[in-house]
């Protein structure tokens, strides 16, 4: 092989040349590409082994901590030098905490955040918090939920106007969380808008995450985003606080469109006894949308004499509310019949 290469370098045409060095140049990436998918392969395999390696030390240490009195502070401080030096290491300590603190409840919540201190894991975690890598920020808060680290409570503040969702999602969740009471307070500090997903989750986690008082929800009808006000009516509708019906009756007369029709629907819901004289003295100088916000409450705050008095209310070019008052009227119907049937 070699005297024939030779023989092409000292005899050949240049032809011979140029596809014998274009030859070995593929067969070297090729070689280079091999070796590091076999490289890499190994790497893999290694990691694997030494992360179930760890996994198993630290669920089995974790264990004796929690169920086992013989355990030292030394005990606990030499398993950690020894196993938990690297920040790989680390987040895979938080995890299996996470998994204990997942599956026990009471005094043991309790061990298992001693011990997350004891490792200096919230060194970590702070480390997180102040990466300014969004992804970080956001694992960083969950943990910080998780095991209700009342003490970067400041610092998750910072993240709550993000512009990232995830991260502003996670500080909501942590805040709520944390609280005994006053549970969104943090909206006072809010200056992005809250997304629909944002009110949705804010509810889910009053509901899950929550036990204390429920708030007056009126304090933020006054707030400077109009989302958080529509959020406040809704909540105010959600849990039923009659008492709030008078802070809402002035928002039928705001300039904001969304705002007004959001307390058209709300004080519906809450049965505001005063709302249908509303509706039929001002529905004529309403815009297109609030009347088909009025005409989709008629059925609730009214009886079907009202709802059918307004068919002649809506102009004939606003087919847009014709349509909808059409379809709720033959799905009336539809009910009136099957119920004298």
């Amino acid at each position: 092989m070699e005297e024939f290469i030779e023989h092409i370098i000292q005899n050949g045409e240049l032809i011979l040349k140029i596809n014998l060095i274009f030859t070995m140049v593929f067969f070297l990436i090729t070689l280079f590409f091999i070796s590091s998918i076999l490289f890499l392969r190994y790497q893999k395999i290694l990691k694997e082994k030494k992360l179930k390696k760890l996994n198993e030390a630290l669920s089995n240490f974790i264990n004796i901590y929690l169920f086992d009195e013989s355990l030292s502070p030394n005990d606990i401080k030499t398993f950690q030098s020894q196993n938990l030096k690297s920040a790989f290491e680390q987040k895979i300590a938080i995890k299996t905490l996470l998994v204990f603190e997942e599956n026990f409840k009471g005094s043991t919540n309790t061990m298992i955040c001693d011990l997350f201190f004891m490792w200096e894991l919230d060194k970590l975690t702070e480390r997180d918090l102040k990466s300014g890598i969004w992804y970080k920020i956001a694992r960083a808060i969950y943990v910080s939920s998780e095991l209700r680290l009342i003490d970067f409570k400041e610092l998750v503040q910072s993240h709550l106007n993000s512009e990232r969702e995830e991260v502003r999602q996670q500080a909501i969740f942590y805040l709520i969380t944390i609280s005994e009471e006053k549970p969104l307070e943090f909206l006072d500090l809010i200056k992005t808008p809250i997304t629909l997903w944002e009110q949705i989750y804010i509810e889910e986690c009053l509901k899950t995450k929550y036990s204390g008082p429920i708030p007056d929800f009126s304090i933020w009808l006054h707030h400077t985003l109009t989302s958080v006000q529509l959020f406040s009516m809704k909540m105010i509708s959600e849990y039923n606080q009659y008492e709030n019906i008078d802070k809402m009756v002035p928002f039928l007369l705001s300039e904001k469109e969304e705002l007004k029709n959001a307390a058209i629907e709300y004080l519906a819901q809450l049965e505001y006894s005063e709302l249908l004289d509303y509706c039929k003295e001002t529905f004529n100088s309403q815009t297109p949308n609030t009347k088909k916000v009025i005409i989709k409450i008629l059925q609730r705050i009214g009886n079907t004499d009202d709802f059918l008095k307004f068919e002649n209310r809506i102009p004939a070019h606003d087919w847009m509310n014709l349509q909808v008052f059409n379809n709720l009227k033959s799905n009336f119907i539809e009910e009136s019949n099957s119920v004298t049937v």
